[in-house]
């Protein structure tokens, strides 16, 4: 059977490595349990800690933000450090989401200490917001837009 896949790129700060891992574990419990069962499937991306200074990397950066499908910033109260800052990559996300011409649907900021607080909290943030886009994407005008 094949798959509608869906690119969710997520952006972490480097102290939030803990969130990112959450994260493809949450998307793949996600996909088998309640996404591939209807033929979509969500594909993870995001920053691996080892690219500590992202500069160099920044046009990749932006165009794995162009090709996904959503787009989710964990916040922990700071953009990081000027190697690794996300508020660019955050303004990309939040102007590809206005644009309709744009593959990007949605970008969300997950605050942690507002949104979450603890791996559980984060666990059922994310899951609630992966269950809105699977529904929404299952609609006939997303369906019209997706197939354009």
């Amino acid at each position: 059977m094949p798959y509608r896949m869906h690119r969710i790129f997520c952006a972490t700060s480097l102290d939030a490595e803990e969130e990112r891992l959450a994260f493809y574990d949450i998307l793949a419990e996600f996909n088998e349990q309640e996404a591939m069962p209807r033929s979509v499937l969500f594909v993870p991306v995001s920053l691996i800690p080892a690219m500590s200074d992202k500069r160099l990397y920044q046009r990749a950066v932006e165009e794995n933000i162009f090709d996904s499908r959503y787009y989710v910033l964990v916040w922990d109260g700071s953009w990081g450090p000027p190697q690794r800052n996300l508020e660019r990559d955050w303004q990309v996300a939040l102007e590809c989401a206005a644009d309709p011409q744009s593959s990007v649907l949605e970008a969300v900021m997950l605050s942690k200490g507002s949104d979450f607080g603890t791996s559980n909290e984060f666990r059922t943030a994310l899951w609630s917001r992966l269950q809105n886009w699977l529904t929404a994407l299952e609609s006939p005008e997303a369906q019209q837009l997706l197939n354009r």
